[in-house]
């Protein structure tokens, strides 16, 4: 009834984060079987033994690091996507193109997911470090969110509504 007033009822918070997990499954889905088909990330599943094991650190402490990536990786994507921006309108002016500022950037965020053993992450971030393709970058950017909301989606929808409120600020 209400919606044929024009009213629309609004999602819980359990169901957007709910609806984010599938929306970035589909991504990471089509994009594992297309464009970064050769990347093999997709089925990969984190381990946080291995990380505990290997860092000597407690498992609640490890998921507050992996958190933190969460929130890096969602916060850099803007800033990565601008780079992207700026290198795409150098390719379409025919000038040289400087692809240092995304490798430093992307260098930084490789380092953190060595560190946590975060291998769906590593293998889109080395891509993302050595490629020139710019829309082969693009497609790693959008997996590399995808597997980093997949580490926690909760976490994941809290860090993207932060950088929402922020830009609309």
């Amino acid at each position: 009834m209400l919606e044929k007033l024009g009213f629309k009822r609004s999602l819980s918070k359990e169901e957007e984060i709910e609806s984010l997990a599938k929306r970035m499954d589909r991504v990471n889905r089509d994009l594992s079987k297309s464009s970064l088909k050769g990347l093999d990330y997709y089925d990969y599943t984190y381990s946080v033994a291995q990380a505990t094991e290997e860092l000597g650190l407690d498992d609640e402490l490890v998921w507050q690091l992996i958190d933190d990536y969460i929130a890096q990786i969602i916060r850099t994507k803007p800033h990565f996507e601008l780079l992207l921006g700026e290198l795409e309108k150098a390719e379409r002016l025919g000038v040289p193109i400087d692809y240092g500022k995304l490798r430093d950037l992307a260098h930084k965020n490789l380092g953190v997911a060595k560190n946590l053993r975060i291998n769906d992450g590593i293998t889109l971030l080395k891509e993302l470090h050595k490629s020139d393709d710019i829309e082969h970058m693009k497609h790693c950017l959008d997996a590399l969110e995808a597997c980093a909301v997949r580490l926690n989606p909760t976490k994941g929808y809290d860090a993207k509504k932060l950088l929402e409120i922020k830009h609309s600020l």
